[in-house]
């Protein structure tokens, strides 16, 4: 990212970019960037195209490369999830790739992927001609990092206990912190934040609250337990929703547990089962309340219930209350 700021900063643009990788947030705000940089929206239905999806062919592409722009010294073309490097486009790949080498000096042009395979001519066509940058998926300090330079950047402070809290309540969604901290800005017009204005503010996720569900379960807070659930279904979040969700933090917590056991870090499990490694550290934290009996039991029922509410013997609401009560009830214990 530091040559993405580092050409912006110069206007000393490449001809070929690739925005690959699972941060979204980051690669619309890039995106949003270079459009900036490069287009005046007075000249934008001269000097800007945008592509998008499967359909999208090279020879299209290639057309608005070679239109020279008018009254600007660039050209931005845009080909967003065209799929084009990986597998399955495998002759209008390279299509695309031979032009790469030859690309029209008076147009940039940005791919933006979720999924590339680095092998690909195109990736090593791109790497060569222009500039090839992955957007991970941000980590806890690099997420409180971000969350602090929001409200630096309008002159209000926030701790790091209070950005922790924010982001274990809001989640790790980039899009989402950005919109609470914004109300939070709002709200509060340059007064320091506190633990109770994300409170009394901001949204949480449904991830968080479903955490927070299986937390109280698995702490035998039936009480509590209910009660999250009980607002999850005010909120009108389907019993279903509610159950599918479950069942997944079930099933991760049994992962975790067990990768944990073999020896690897929060970090490595993170990685291996597709997850940010403080969220597999918060999980094998809560897998301390929970055997591994109990935990393939409860994901056992949590399948079953599903299968019982679609095929209409029980109800859903119905249902997933069963498996709270009998999960935070003092009595299961392995």
């Amino acid at each position: 990212m530091k040559e993405l700021d580092r050409d912006l900063k110069n206007r000393s643009f490449k001809n070929v970019y690739l925005f690959y990788g699972e941060e979204s947030y980051l690669k619309k705000q890039y995106r949003q960037s270079f459009y900036n940089a490069v287009v005046s929206d007075a000249s934008a239905a001269f000097n800007y195209t945008f592509f998008e999806g499967s359909s999208a062919e090279p020879s299209s592409i290639i057309d608005a490369c070679e239109t020279l722009p008018f009254m600007n010294d660039k050209r931005l073309v845009e080909a967003k999830d065209t799929g084009l490097f990986i597998q399955g486009r495998k002759d209008a790949s390279e299509s695309m790739s031979k032009y790469i080498s030859n690309i029209a000096e008076s147009s940039i042009l940005i791919f933006t992927e979720e999924k590339i395979d680095k092998r690909s001519r195109l990736y090593k066509e791109v790497s060569k001609k222009g500039c090839c940058v992955e957007f991970k998926r941000m980590e806890e300090n690099e997420l409180i990092s971000f969350i602090q330079s929001l409200f630096e950047n309008e002159n209000t402070k926030i701790d790091t206990r209070c950005a922790l809290y924010l982001l274990r309540s809001v989640g790790s969604d980039m899009s989402s912190l950005k919109k609470e901290s914004d109300k939070l800005i709002a709200y509060k017009n340059g007064e320091d934040i506190t633990k109770e204005d994300i409170d009394l503010i901001c949204t949480k996720s449904l991830e968080t609250e479903i955490f927070d569900l299986v937390g109280a379960i698995g702490s035998k807070k039936a009480d509590k337990a209910i009660e999250i659930y009980n607002n999850l279904l005010l909120l009108k979040q389907s019993p279903l929703m509610i159950l599918s969700m479950s069942a997944r933090q079930f099933r991760l917590i049994i992962q975790c547990k067990y990768l944990y056991s073999k020896g690897l870090s929060p970090d490595q499990i993170g990685s291996q089962i597709g997850i940010r490694g403080f969220m597999a550290k918060n999980y094998i934290r809560q897998s301390a309340n929970f055997t591994n009996k109990a935990l393939l039991s409860a994901l056992k029922d949590c399948l079953e219930c599903d299968v019982g509410i679609k095929t209409g013997k029980i109800s859903d609401r119905l249902g997933v209350e069963m498996i709270i009560l009998k999960y935070a009830s003092e009595r299961i214990n392995n």
